[in-house]
């Protein structure tokens, strides 16, 4: 009875009404039965799994999306709701009256007389009118309050005069409209063309681009019937593509369009890909509604914590002297302000500028402390600091970024359905009082999705005790609700006792993190199954470079304590069947005692196995710290489920708790991807002082990134605002199956082919060091510095000076190049191969971090001499004027980037010097590959949940594939590497645009020659081949016409495979780009 009373009120209505709708959805053969695998289906969020969803009137979907806003999260995991659901059941009476356990436990028959719809209806009223707890910040009230310092934790006070503090509660917080649903919404090309030439008549004749441009990628664009006619049509709740060539002209429609829809009373959200470019475009667009003399304005809009950091910066690259011209002025409008509260304080004691404490003021308790509830400055309603989040609620065109749209909130209090909204979500915010949301380079804007599905907190920690959430949440139990405290209590508790405990071992030396030098201070990321190869190897007799077995794996499971439901660990023979027992003896007392105890107790089992005594201390140590992660994995998911009850409790501690432990990052309906639960990890730190600073945090990784960015008009609009949107998403390369991180899971709507014939070409870059080639990427890391010193100085003299003396004769205006790496670091060490080629004469610009401490201490490390530009990822469309040319990451210039003179690329060519290879080590890739791996090959069913189980099946699969991976490249097995490859053909693609504006053509040169060997069958070529020849022959058409010679010459001069070798049978119509191939 315990277990069911534990579930609230409102989780048990939420639950009763999927069930309802699941039995009439998905009625039984035998007649009105809820099966617990239909209604978790629908709990899960993933009904693009359903053939039945687009065609659902409505107000259904919008039932669903409102069961889905208010159901718990832990319910969007079927193993956990089915648990759930049979404890409930299993006691007949008050918590669930209205269904009976089936015989098979499998679901639940309801009790309602038939009228399934109408009980459904009538149980979402119920849940509608329950209140929400949720509130806002309160204002600091006239007299002394505290501000803390971060690091260092010192407090200083500053006095709330009464005048202020009572201006500030005069301040009304403004309303915010929600937009209704438009279902459609049409635009005339010849208005946009009309509209173009309009503003183009406004600008001097050398600015004038947008009408020449805008005609030309029209008349290129097609869709499913061909090229594109009259109108440009928009729906509500479908994800519309648009995939174009780079430099064709997709940011000129993206801005022309905007400025219509305004003109037409539409409100427009425009989401770029990083700050730099929502000032730039947010500019242009206010501009252009100026210059027409139309009131409704446009305002980008960034985290205001970033405002002194983006202005200094701006500040810093300015080249005028005689004062602001008008550009500037407008940035320093945006980006400037000062604060009235550090106005109180004494100068020596003030925050940094931009680290004001906006929402961080606290009461002193009398006792030298603080209490825990925080207040807002009286200021922040007026303050000029949060202009842009004010402008935002008025103002008809916003322009954000990527991060900020995934991440952000608004910093002002709003009204928002009756009630007072602080800090809502930024996509929350524009998806509710925006008509249209249009999204640039949204391949890209999945891939950020993928970073942003992490979270970290600090779980324990010797030198910032105070700022450990658990222990700040278990200090404020007793001001939870008795109901809710019974529930948390049992995870919490053991969940502090393990962390604390594993920081004091490793602090004492008595647990030493295998594979960290000593003095390091801080360790890689650590996931529960980061010692499974080594131990596979040692126990199992498993070769280090060979894949291991599904089977070795379940007998590696079956050593360590279960707390995966769904899995199936294998039979072990003795001795180490013993070794289950002991970790569970030591994990239910984790005392000093229990430790050494448990180590000698495994030392001996492993006698048997392993001779050498330092061999099995150190696994000895990995099995230990396999299932202490594993159980604060399992305690950690354990708290996930209760977030939605935490998040309820008005006290910082706990907000700050889910905060750190949120299921998802993303808004709207997917708490979890087709795996069913999160990626759950671990770091060290402090291991330099370990006895006063060794701390222990926790990261998550979970959420659906793909299904946010497909759905976002969908499903994730109807959650977090009760409506569908129309949403436009544009790139170069958002087709590309097998990209796990830009693939988008749509169908394209319009397509430009790159019908340029060699525009791109592709050459052999390698150099020779003696009779062999230079290699970068397999190398260890402490050799990689002299070899690209070595690359540096050879690529100068055989390729690079003969192309820049060559372009200087044919086209002056680009004889600059671009060489890519893979970090800042080898920018410095192949720029110092560069510096010392014989024939280099000046011209180098290299590429540093934009945070000034980091490019301080990576050039204090390694110092370039005096005559080297170097640039910041902000500077580089300002390196013609500095050089010809420049090294950077090539994370930092394969998108975005506009490097011309005129409108023309400044860039002839690029130099791939680095195999860029994702590691699938890393959370992020690892993550990407999973998810994707679910999304790939779902069909809607009318079985939905039969199909998500399937999806589930597949990322699963993935995971255990990726945890079986040899560790080097060239022994993963074949679907791994060609993932990888395709994004790095993703990558090339976006990096040869950088040399394509304005329609130029370009020469890339691959330089590593880890690219091309063939030794182990794992260079690009290779791969290539191995993947085109599974390409089903719609996806290979849907290619050519989405890529055209940009794919061609990858495919001819790489792999060697001619595409226009195709049989007829191998051509389907265009009509295939319906569907996700």
């Amino acid at each position: 009875m315990a277990i069911g009373r534990q579930e609230s009120d409102t989780a048990m209505k939420a639950a009763e009404l999927a069930l309802v709708l699941a039995a009439y959805y998905f009625p039984g053969a035998d007649g009105e039965e809820a099966r617990f695998t239909d209604a978790a289906f629908l709990l899960s969020g993933h009904l693009h799994c359903w053939d039945r969803w687009q065609g659902l009137p409505y107000p259904e979907k919008q039932r669903i999306a409102r069961l889905l806003a208010m159901r718990p999260e832990r319910y969007a995991n079927p193993t956990v709701f089915a648990r759930t659901m049979r404890h409930v059941l299993s006691f007949q009476g008050e918590r669930l009256p209205s269904f009976l356990l089936s015989a098979d436990q499998n679901g639940a028959r309801p009790m309602l007389g038939g009228d399934l719809d109408g009980y459904a209806s009538r149980l979402l009223a119920e849940l509608g009118s329950t209140p929400s707890r949720a509130g806002t910040m309160q204002t600091a009230q006239p007299g002394a309050w505290l501000i803390r310092h971060k690091p260092d934790g010192r407090t200083v006070e500053v006095t709330v005069p009464h005048f202020q503090a009572a201006k500030a509660h005069l301040v009304k917080p403004p309303a915010v409209r929600k937009a209704p649903r438009r279902g459609e919404l049409r635009v005339k090309i010849e208005d946009l063309l009309a509209l173009a030439q309009r503003l183009d008549a406004f600008r001097p004749s050398s600015r004038r681009f947008l009408h020449a441009t805008l005609i030309k990628l029209i008349a290129g664009l097609r869709d499913v019937d061909g090229p594109l006619k009259d109108d440009i049509a928009f729906a509500s709740g479908v994800l519309r593509l648009l995939n174009a060539p780079t430099g064709t002209g997709k940011s000129v429609l993206m801005r022309v369009l905007a400025v219509r829809l305004a003109l037409d009373g539409v409100r427009v959200a425009v989401v770029v890909p990083n700050v730099e470019a929502s000032l730039a475009t947010a500019q242009e667009i206010d501009d252009d509604l100026a210059l027409l003399g139309d009131s409704s304005a446009c305002t980008p809009l960034m985290s205001p914590n970033g405002l002194n950091e983006r202005m200094e910066k701006t500040l810093e690259g300015s080249t005028t002297e005689d004062g602001w011209g008008e550009s500037l002025a407008w940035r320093m409008n945006q980006l400037a302000y000062g604060c009235a509260l550090l106005e109180l304080i004494d100068p020596a004691s003030r925050p940094e500028a931009g680290k004001e404490p906006c929402d961080g003021l606290f009461r002193p308790d009398g006792k030298g402390g603080t209490h825990r509830e925080t207040r807002s400055c009286p200021w922040k309603p007026t303050c000029p600091k949060f202009a842009q989040s004010r402008a935002a609620i008025t103002h008809r065109v916003v322009v954000t970024n990527h991060r900020n749209f995934l991440v952000g909130k608004l910093q002002v209090t709003v009204e928002l359905d009756g009630r007072l909204r602080s800090r809502i979500p930024i996509s929350e915010y524009l998806l509710t009082a925006f008509d249209v949301v249009i999204i640039d380079e949204i391949d890209q804007f999945q891939s950020t999705a993928v970073e942003t599905c992490a979270r970290e907190m600090l779980l324990s920690s010797r030198g910032r005790w105070d700022e450990v959430p658990l222990k700040r949440l278990d200090d404020d139990r007793a001001r939870i609700p008795v109901r809710d405290s019974l529930r948390i209590t049992p995870a919490l508790s053991k969940l502090r006792a393990l962390s604390d405990q594993l920081v004091n071992f490793v602090a004492d030396g008595s647990l030493r993190i295998p594979d960290v030098t000593p003095g390091l201070h801080t360790t890689k990321w650590q996931l529960p199954t980061i010692y499974d190869r080594t131990l596979i190897g040692a126990l199992f007799d498993v070769p280090g470079d060979a894949p291991a077995s599904p089977a070795i794996y379940q007998r590696l499971d079956a050593l360590f304590p279960d707390y995966e439901p769904d899995r199936v660990p294998g039979a072990l023979e003795e001795p180490l069947a013993a070794v289950k027992e002991v970790l569970l003896t030591l994990l239910g007392h984790p005392d000093e005692s229990s430790l050494n105890e448990a180590r000698l107790r495994l030392d001996a089992i492993l006698s048997a196995k392993v001779e050498r005594p330092e061999a099995r201390a150190q696994l000895v140590t990995m099995m230990v710290l396999k299932a202490w992660y594993a159980a604060l994995q399992h305690h950690v998911r354990e708290l996930q489920g209760e977030a939605s009850r935490l998040r309820s409790f008005d006290l910082s501690s706990a907000r700050e708790f889910t905060d750190g432990l949120a299921a998802h990052t993303l808004q709207g309906p997917f708490p979890y991807g087709p795996l069913g639960y999160p990626l759950v990890g671990f770091r060290f730190a402090g291991l330099n002082d370990p006895e006063k600073s060794t701390e222990l945090s926790l990261q998550t990784i979970t959420g659906d990134p793909h299904a946010f960015t497909t759905q976002l008009g969908g499903l994730v609009a109807l959650t977090v605002c009760g409506h569908e949107r129309i949403v436009l998403g544009l790139s170069a390369t958002a087709f590309f199956p097998g990209a796990v991180r830009e693939h988008i899971h749509a169908p394209l709507t319009w397509w430009m082919t790159d019908a340029d014939e060699d525009a791109i070409t592709v050459r052999d870059g390698r150099v020779r060091k003696g009779a062999e080639y230079v290699q970068i990427s397999g190398q260890p890391k402490q050799n990689k510095r002299y070899e690209l010193i070595e690359m540096g100085e050879r690529l100068h003299e055989t390729h690079i000076l003969k192309h820049l003396q060559h372009m200087r004769i044919v086209d002056q205006d680009r004889a600059r190049v671009a060489l890519a790496v893979n970090s800042y670091e080898q920018c410095l060490h192949l720029a110092r191969g560069i510096l010392q080629a014989a024939g280099y004469t000046g011209g180098l610009c290299v590429a540093v971090p934009a945070d000034k401490q980091r490019r301080e201490e990576l050039l204090a490390q390694f110092p370039l001499p005096r005559g080297v530009k170097t640039l910041t990822a902000d500077e580089f469309e300002r390196f013609p004027e500095h050089g010809d040319m420049l090294v950077a990451p090539m994370a930092r210039i394969t998108r975005g980037l506009n490097i011309v003179i005129g409108i023309r690329s400044a860039l002839s060519a690029i130099f791939l010097c680095v195999r860029p290879l994702a590691l699938l080590s890393e959370p992020a890739e690892m993550f990407a590959s999973i998810n994707a791996a679910g999304h790939s090959g779902i069909e809607p069913s009318g079985r939905p949940s039969v199909a998500l189980a399937a999806a589930r099946r597949r990322s699963r699969d993935r995971l255990y594939l990726v945890l079986r991976a040899a560790p080097h490249f060239r022994g993963q097995d074949d679907t791994l590497q060609e993932e990888v490859v395709a994004g790095v053909i993703v990558d090339l693609i976006q990096l040869a645009g950088r040399a394509r504006r304005g329609g130029t053509d370009m020469r890339l040169y691959l330089v590593d020659h880890a690219i091309h060997d063939q030794t182990w069958r794992s260079d690009m070529g290779t791969i290539i081949r191995r993947m085109y020849a599974t390409w089903p022959a719609g996806t290979r058409t849907i290619m050519a016409a989405v890529y055209g010679s940009a794919l061609t010459s990858l495919l001819k001069d790489v792999a060697g495979i001619n595409p226009d070798d195709l049989s007829d049978e191998e051509r389907p119509t265009f009509r295939l780009l319906a569907g996700d191939e």
